[in-house]
């Protein structure tokens, strides 16, 4: 893989983990409002597979308490 390719990765890995961690700690309908412009046409299945895990792992640690 190319430098290139691999910084558009990453980026695009950050950006993604960015987008989960707004839904995580705000509203969801405040962040889609004012992110409205900038998720257009974004594929949000990668933010969903995190936000998926994110409340998986907090899932089980509830019910190891």
């Amino acid at each position: 893989m190319s430098k290139i390719s691999e910084l558009r990765t990453e980026q695009s890995k950050q950006r993604d983990e960015l987008i989960a961690k707004m839904f995580l700690e705000e509203d969801a309908e405040v962040v889609l409002c004012r992110e409205k412009r900038a998720l257009q046409g974004y594929d949000l299945t990668p933010v969903i597979i995190l936000l998926s895990n994110e409340l998986r792992k907090l899932r089980q640690s509830s019910q190891e308490r």
